[in-house]
């Protein structure tokens, strides 16, 4: 058997499936990795990408399934406006659903245009930068999952994608991951019918299914990681909720609410609240680069609403304006915003001979301008620029 030292540094090139397969190797193994296999087993979803440690064993030592709600807390995110992004910038870009379903997103260097493969640089320093197409994001899915399949909901990261579709009298999960040659299926119900509700969230490689029947006596939570069943998640004393707005980082799941007075709250999975229902109203994601942050969207996923951070517990609101295009970004470890007009935008597309960019700018203007009428309407006049 290898040093306690050198078989943690091993591990940690390891997925969670592999190391449960170590941990059957023989008995000194499954004793070395026994709080490893014991986490895993119980929350097959964790991975490091997702935690602040470095080793399993330093994520198993830290884990506690019993840990309290954790309170996250308010605070105003730096604003900048018409000022050019810093040095150090590093964007926010949101998850793979985001890259292929949108023709621009935010990239380091400014704003990207999916559709011409071109940026409008709002840093000084001089440099390139790159971005996917619509058409890169978008081939791994289309082009490994294939189904004549009533599609339910569908969703894809960088290296799985992953089907909830009606077949005959079957409800199933399809999914495939990369470097793989055959799609893997599970059974989610038997009954195909219309009036059972279910809801798709993927995370990484992890896929989570919600499931409710009619008449409410076979409703679940699960999930399904690379080489293993779905495993039920709890969601707090035998209860649960749709997936969506979900996250999860250092070994905790959380979801997202919000309150009576429609305030984004990230609370624990295990957390009950009678006065607080099921997020309903965002679209939220883990940023792919960077998953200790999540984003909360837009209705659409068109514009970011909040930023959380997942280490610090924090939670800020972007503040939308039709004035005012949010860039939302990390600069010398702290959230930020940085707000253009559309005359700041328009002048920089100029300078750098970016007409493709500078027709993109017109249609997100126009876009941001309804999604703000589009609140008002919800707040009946009376808009509040956090919520929609």
């Amino acid at each position: 058997m290898l040093p306690p030292e050198l078989l943690s540094m091993v591990c940690t090139y390891l997925e969670p499936r592999d190391l449960l397969a170590l941990a059957e190797t023989s008995r000194s193994q499954h004793v070395a990795l026994s709080d490893i296999r014991k986490m895993l087993l119980r929350c097959p979803y964790f991975s490091l990408e997702h935690s602040d440690w470095s080793s399993w064993q330093a994520l198993a030592d830290n884990y506690n399934s019993h840990k309290e709600a954790v309170a996250f807390t308010h605070i105003q995110m730096d604003d900048h406006y018409n000022k050019p992004l810093p040095d150090d910038f590093i964007a926010l870009q949101g998850d793979m659903q985001r890259k292929s379903r949108y023709w621009w997103n935010y990239c380091d260097r400014g704003i990207y245009d999916q559709t011409s493969s071109s940026f409008v640089d709002l840093r000084t320093d001089s440099g390139t930068d790159t971005y996917m197409s619509k058409e890169e994001a978008r081939s791994f899915f289309f082009g490994n999952v294939r189904s004549d399949d009533d599609y339910i909901h569908y969703q894809h990261t960088t290296d799985t994608a992953t089907v909830l579709a009606r077949r005959g009298k079957e409800v199933v999960l399809q999914i495939k991951y990369r470097g793989e040659e055959d799609y893997h299926e599970f059974l989610i119900s038997s009954s195909s019918s219309y009036l059972h509700s279910y809801e798709l969230q993927q995370i990484d490689n992890v896929a989570f299914v919600y499931r409710c029947d009619s008449d409410e006596e076979n409703e679940g939570t699960y999930c399904v990681a690379p080489g293993r069943g779905l495993v039920p998640v709890e969601d707090g004393g035998g209860s649960t909720s749709p997936p969506y707005g979900w996250l999860h980082y250092n070994g905790c799941l959380y979801k997202g609410i919000y309150n009576e007075k429609r305030d984004l709250q990230i609370v624990s999975a295990h957390y009950q609240d009678n006065t607080k229902r099921p997020m309903g109203g965002y679209e939220i994601c883990h940023d792919e680069r960077h998953p200790r942050y999540g984003i909360a969207y837009s209705a659409g996923g068109l514009f970011p609403l909040f930023v959380v951070d997942l280490k610090r517990h924090l939670i800020t609101a972007v503040h939308l304006d039709k004035d005012h295009l949010p860039v939302i970004g990390i600069s010398n470890g702290r959230m930020g915003v940085w707000k253009y007009t559309h005359d700041y935008l328009d002048q920089q597309c100029c300078e750098q001979d970016k007409p493709g960019v500078q027709k993109v700018m017109d249609e997100i203007f126009e876009e941001l301008e309804l999604c703000i009428e589009a609140m008002n309407e919800v707040g009946d006049g009376d808009f509040d620029p956090v919520w929609f």
